[in-house]
């Protein structure tokens, strides 16, 4: 691939650099918040802490994974379905993070950020899981590629599982007036609604998380 393109590997520094939000998960008092307490049935802070400190093998591990050419920002604000499908069934937008990076690294962007920005219909998420790894897949094959399924699958849940279920910069702000204010208006919904979206999502990424573990066994 062309020298100018984006190197793979940002996941990492973007963890590092947010790595404030471990101690936001870690604190007692973010869970006391009625809001959280409402919309986990199960206590889920002792999960996330463990996706935090065990995130190197999986960041090593997308290190070494195939690479191919990504958007690094391929999710529903930026797809748009055109009239003529048979000429141009997709057009995609903001292209400025264009460049190298790991396999199934698009659609975790795909998954994680179209769902919580509700970018999507209601939707169970194994069936939005399935359906989005499964069309990838297909596409990979018809490009040619004809690596491992599960190489592809690990890129996935382990970067959906880092980026997603890591980086949960409202989880803070909640007991901020302006902030909630702030989340309300960008995702569309009253605060309420938006906790119980993020928790459903969060539960299923802890799952991802596992399956990478999982993975990285047998890759």
């Amino acid at each position: 691939m062309s020298p100018w393109l984006g190197p793979p590997g940002a996941l990492r520094g973007t963890l590092q650099a947010f790595a404030f939000i471990r101690d936001v998960v870690a604190s007692p008092t973010t869970w006391q918040h009625p809001l959280l307490r409402a919309a986990f049935s199960t206590p889920v802070a002792e999960r996330l802490l463990r996706l935090w400190d065990d995130r190197e093998p999986l960041l090593a591990a997308l290190d070494r994974s195939p690479q191919t050419l990504c958007h690094k920002d391929a999710y529903r604000r930026n797809m748009f379905a055109v009239a003529d499908v048979h000429a141009q069934p997709l057009v995609l937008i903001d292209w400025a993070g264009l460049g190298r990076g790991e396999i199934g690294l698009d659609i975790a962007d795909l998954f994680g950020a179209s769902y919580i920005t509700f970018g999507v219909e209601p939707t169970d998420l194994a069936t939005f899981d399935a359906t989005i790894f499964d069309s990838y897949m297909a596409g990979l094959r018809e490009a040619g590629w004809q690596g491992e399924g599960q190489l592809a699958r690990f890129g996935f849940t382990a970067s959906v599982a880092l980026k997603y279920g890591g980086l949960l910069f409202w989880l803070g702000d909640l007991a901020d007036a302006q902030r909630r204010a702030t989340w309300e208006t960008g995702s569309g919904q009253p605060i309420d609604a938006f906790v119980q979206h993020q928790a459903g999502l969060v539960t299923y990424l802890l799952d991802r998380a596992d399956e990478a573990h999982t993975l990285l066994r047998v890759i």
